[in-house]
């Protein structure tokens, strides 16, 4: 179950992988931007939404590509070459 922490999920580039995952967030009724990007997405796809993120959400950027600043809570989730870890805060 997820904690009582308001995690705004931000989705990466479609694949098979990223629409279960749009399945997961939709089954549990979380909240997330989809832009519906191929493959390679970047943050700034998402500069506006992550402008207006509020205090006390916590953005979770999940195969999203860092090419700007993003808040210093963000966690992010990637298990492709390089970022085959997640960094941040932990759920």
């Amino acid at each position: 179950m997820i904690s009582k922490k308001k995690y705004i999920f931000f989705i990466g580039g479609y694949d098979a992988e990223m629409f279960e995952i749009l399945n997961i967030l939709k089954h549990y009724n979380l909240s997330f931007f989809d832009k519906k990007l191929s493959w390679g997405a970047k943050a700034s796809d998402y500069k506006d939404d992550l402008n207006i993120i509020k205090q006390n959400e916590i953005p979770v950027l999940i195969e999203v590509q860092i090419d700007i600043s993003i808040p210093d809570n963000s966690i992010l989730i990637d298990h492709h070459n390089e970022n085959e870890s997640v960094y941040g805060n932990y759920f």
